[in-house]
């Protein structure tokens, strides 16, 4: 065997295939006699040795390969142009010596365009992307190479290669892991350097797109309206998104681990955790209500949702959920008790009242049973109010008419006669407006609405201060119209005089002892909206108050009649057509009332 077989096969290492260059004479063989180089490397192939001599002209070292010098190396040349990895060979000038086929195919790039060519004429940086310093890092690399005569391995370049201009030009991303490797000469110096890269541009692109995902997946979550939650196989809470932060005003990290709990109510707790703990032990869906507590001191209700969570192997990795704000919801619950006490309470009047009757007169009995019987279907008061009980009460005002007529004149004249038959008289038309109001109400909730015509807001202000002229002189108020200007709305006549008669006569009604009334009517158009304003100098309310002043049967003055329905009838009205209403009010100062209206 001889000596170059012999040093080939020495250099055929068993993990690997290895490829060395050498020279055909024993004076001109380059320190690959000694070092070796890999230039491909692939476990779990066969060894390959190969004679490559003549491979580049030694006469003239830093010149690329020579068309004769070509056909007396072109086997080997030919092995290392077809190794699968991406190899350049260099010059210590940085001069282009020699390319892989693999090499051309991922850059784009034809043979004859690059041997011989300095390197970054070759690749110059892509000035759309002058953050990656592509060249700036790859000529700092070599140069380390060539003055320490060491290998360096790179880290991630991102260093995009021209597009041909048939192409279409300009750049095409790159993302590469290079490793430079110089070949030394017998003295120690550098005489190529083996430029050879990995193209990592589909991992790197891919990484970019999970990490551009897992981003917008983050911002979906923390502007869900939906509280969203993870926990581990300890049941610790792992993630909170922000709706869950900004309901408790807590930062993230106070909720991980057991943090959270100190979120929910205490009156809740216990409960909370002891049925996630069930669910937990037995893998089960978690479902429960419980309020959340803000660090000031302000509770929401929400409805908890958990599934156990699975990994592809079927691992139990915790529970991931969902809490839902059904604030609303339980606010609607309490105000339907409200309602069903206030029917209730209601309820109870009736039959008080019922009993006066009997006490005052036995004659009255045939109407007492009649409400008596009415009472019994009181569970639906609002239904059955407006229903069942208007033809009663008409009776009942007939039979008191009927029984003045009867009785003696000297017992007319009796003070406790006439104070007995002023309460029945008066109960008896408190009692038929409530019915009366009521009926108003129950249409509107049931969606009952008049049928609009084209209305004309001063003709309808002008009725109603016709209607308000005894209130108005009464009180000495002074009432300013300005509405001559305001377009005529689609809407029903009968809604709007009931918005505009609730809103004039409680202002006067409600106005200061110390000072004249004054109320203003004026109209302006907004975003396509009519906005009637009804302003007033009176008593004015608190910001409470203000908050509760739309609700069924609520009244905050006692020294004025009335049933606590006018302005709930006022906005059911506005409701039911699209528009809303708004209320602004200072105590000692007054209120003003903003209608809106669509046009």
């Amino acid at each position: 065997m001889d000596t170059n077989r012999a040093l080939q096969q020495r250099l055929a290492w068993p993990d690997g295939v290895i490829i060395c260059i050498l020279q055909g004479s024993q004076n001109e063989r380059l320190r690959l006699s000694r070092k070796g180089l890999v230039l491909f490397q692939s476990r779990g192939l066969m060894p390959l040795c190969v004679d490559c001599s003549n491979f580049f002209t030694m006469n003239n070292p830093y010149s690329s390969i020579s068309s004769a010098t070509h056909s007396s190396a072109a086997p080997a040349l030919k092995i290392f142009e077809s190794l699968p990895a991406l190899y350049l060979i260099l010059s210590p000038d940085l001069v282009i010596q020699a390319v892989s086929d693999a090499y051309l195919r991922e850059t784009l790039t034809v043979r004859e365009e690059l041997l011989g060519k300095y390197v970054f004429d070759a690749f110059p940086d892509n000035p759309e992307a002058p953050e990656a310093n592509a060249v700036t890092n790859l000529k700092a690399s070599l140069l380390r190479v060539l003055s320490t005569g060491k290998p360096h391995e790179m880290p991630l370049q991102h260093y995009d290669v021209p597009r041909a201009a048939a192409q279409g030009g300009g750049f095409e991303t790159r993302y590469w892991l290079p490793l430079n490797t110089p070949v030394l000469g017998d003295k120690g110096e550098v005489l190529y350097i083996i430029h050879q890269v990995t193209n990592v541009t589909e991992q790197v692109l891919r990484k970019q797109e999970g990490e551009q995902n897992e981003v917008l997946l983050q911002g979906l979550a923390d502007t869900s309206p939906v509280a969203l939650w993870l926990t581990d196989t300890t049941g610790a809470i792992t993630y909170v998104n922000q709706t869950w932060v900004d309901w408790t005003g807590r930062p993230f990290e106070v909720h991980l681990g057991k943090g959270w709990e100190m979120s929910v109510a205490e009156e809740d707790r216990e409960r909370a955790l002891l049925k996630l703990k069930v669910a937990f032990d037995a893998r089960s869906a978690y479902h429960i209500a419980f309020r959340i507590c803000h660090v000031n001191g302000t509770f929401r209700w929400c409805a908890a949702e958990g599934v156990p969570r699975f990994l592809s192997d079927g691992s139990f990795a915790g529970f991931v959920g969902s809490c839902n704000d059904i604030t609303q919801h339980k606010q609607s619950e309490e105000q339907l008790q409200l309602l069903t006490r206030a029917l209730a309470s209601a309820n109870e009047q009736l039959a008080s009242m019922n009993q006066e009757l009997v006490v005052a007169n036995q004659d009255l009995g045939r109407a007492n049973k009649q409400l008596r019987h009415t009472n019994a279907d009181l569970d639906n008061f609002i239904y059955t109010a407006s229903h069942d009980l208007k033809a009663p009460i008409y009776n009942i005002e007939g039979l008191v008419q009927e029984l003045l007529h009867q009785l003696p004149a000297e017992s007319l004249q009796q003070e406790g006669i006439q104070q007995i038959t002023r309460m029945i008289q008066g109960s008896v038309e408190r009692f038929r407006k409530t019915i009366e109001h009521l009926t108003e109400v129950t249409k509107l909730q049931k969606g009952h609405n008049e049928e609009a015509t084209l209305v004309h807001v001063q003709t309808v202000v002008e009725e109603v201060l016709l209607d308000l002229e005894k209130l108005v002189k009464e009180a000495g108020a002074q009432v300013e119209v300005a509405v001559a200007e305001c377009p005529a709305v689609s809407f029903s006549e009968k809604n709007l005089r009931s918005i505009i008669y609730n809103l004039v006569s409680n202002a006067i009604k409600y106005r200061a002892p110390e000072r004249r009334p004054v109320v203003r009517l004026f109209c302006q158009e907004e975003a396509g909206l009519l906005v009637l304003h009804v302003q007033d100098n009176g008593l004015g309310m608190s910001q409470k108050q203000q908050e509760q002043l739309f609700s069924m049967f609520k009244r905050f003055h006692d020294h004025v009649e009335g049933s606590g329905i006018g302005l709930y009838m006022v906005k059911r009205i506005v409701d039911n057509v699209g528009g809303h209403i708004a209320v602004e009010s200072e105590i000692g100062k007054g209120t003003t009332f903003k209608v809106y209206l669509k046009l």
